[in-house]
């Protein structure tokens, strides 16, 4: 896995401690930012997995729907990621 922060999509691996670091620093950059949607921008630009979520919310996709499948595809517990996220 490279040290791109946001690399933490590979199906390859399996959840982790290291993967749930990397979590954790992303929402941390999240939160610490003040504009979230341009950080999630750029991270859709430097990472190509993202394009093809970015795409899906460009079509008007339920932002909850994609996040639940992509978790599942890579096997991620989505709950996980929301305690994270709710601190």
């Amino acid at each position: 896995m490279s040290g791109n922060p946001f690399n933490i999509m590979n199906p390859a691996n399996p959840m982790n401690s290291n993967r749930m670091g990397q979590i954790k620093n992303m929402i941390g950059m999240f939160r610490n930012s003040n504009n979230p949607m341009q950080l999630f921008q750029q991270m859709a630009m430097t990472n190509p997995q993202m394009q093809p979520i970015m795409n899906r919310i460009r079509q008007g996709q339920n932002i909850n729907d994609i996040f639940q499948e992509v978790c599942q595809q890579r096997g991620i517990n989505p709950q996980e990621i929301m305690n994270l996220i709710k601190g």
